[in-house]
């Protein structure tokens, strides 16, 4: 028990009594245990530094490799150089690449003189029935033919020869090739007369002959109708702009003949349309020959202006007659 020193008491030394938590082998046990504890918390630390680089390190990888991936040249299919490309695989039918349809072949020295000879009894032919005889499709045109002549007499033009030595020319071919030979009538005017080969030789196309056309131009100037009508004329280009084509920036006008040149009418299509640059084409080309659908517009001001409302075809030969 601690007692205090009375009035005037020396007081005795202090005796310190050492504390447990200061004993040697205390201090080294809390050093050991401070090392202890810090090299815990160090293995703490890396171990989270590493969990967080491997967290960030798997979608790295994934991220490294879509970028790799996006870099690689992608597989080309094999291109067909514009043949069908089959499928490989028993039963499966390989298509073959589509031919072009061959170029007709020039006429022979047979072919020249079978079209002579059907040129000039045709020419000759003293009666309309006599003339049918050589005429291309004669029973399916009979009664075009001659409701044409029961208009006007018929009368033999006559044959005076071939008027170019340099053979025929193919000028049309489709379902048939079409030839032209020039030659001479009994006034020696030089026409073109267009054939046909069948099996029983070469046949005069007569719808091309004669240019036969819906309507007489004198009845068409007449009549105005405002339905078109098929016609085959000789175009070129004109510079004509009146009543209801006197817009030049709508309109581009032509000149059409007939056969003979004694009729002629104003044709118009519109400016920048596929009609007129098919016809604009044409520019060039002496007694250009077409096939057009012509017509008048409501309440005409003029009977020599009309309306071009189709090219049914470039010369006067129909490739496709059934259509008419």
């Amino acid at each position: 028990m601690l007692r205090l020193p009375a009035a005037g008491e020396d007081p005795g030394p202090l005796i310190a009594y050492p504390s447990p938590l200061q004993s040697d082998e205390h201090v080294e046990d809390l050093e050991e245990e401070d090392h202890d504890h810090d090299a815990e918390l160090t293995e703490e630390k890396e171990g989270s530094t590493l969990g967080l680089i491997s967290m960030l390190a798997v979608p790295g990888a994934l991220l490294l490799g879509l970028f790799a991936w996006m870099l690689m040249p992608k597989e080309q299919k094999p291109q067909s150089m514009g043949l069908p490309v089959a499928e490989s695989g028993m039963g499966k039918e390989i298509p073959t690449a589509e031919k072009k349809p061959e170029a007709p072949a020039a006429p022979t020295a047979t072919d020249a003189v079978q079209m002579e000879a059907a040129a000039k009894g045709f020419m000759k032919a003293a009666t309309v029935e006599e003339a049918l005889k050589w005429v291309y499709r004669a029973e399916e045109l009979r009664p075009k033919i001659e409701a044409w002549y029961a208009a006007q007499p018929y009368e033999a033009p006559g044959f005076e020869g071939i008027a170019d030595r340099d053979g025929a020319t193919i000028l049309a071919s489709g379902k048939s090739t079409v030839m032209g030979l020039n030659v001479r009538t009994h006034d020696f005017e030089t026409r073109q007369i267009a054939m046909v080969k069948t099996p029983a030789g070469y046949r005069v196309d007569w719808e091309s002959w004669v240019a036969w056309s819906e309507m007489s131009w004198k009845d068409f100037k007449k009549e105005k109708p405002s339905e078109a009508k098929l016609f085959r004329v000789v175009s070129n280009p004109a510079i004509y702009y009146n009543f209801e084509f006197k817009d030049e920036s709508k309109w581009i006008s032509f000149n059409l003949q007939s056969v003979n040149g004694d009729d002629s009418l104003y044709g118009y299509a519109p400016v920048g349309s596929d009609l007129t640059a098919r016809l604009r084409a044409l520019d060039g080309v002496v007694r250009r020959k077409v096939m057009l659908k012509l017509r008048f517009p409501e309440n005409p001001s003029s009977d020599n202006q009309v309306l071009i409302e189709e090219i049914v075809g470039e010369g006067w030969f129909d490739l496709q007659p059934e259509k008419r």
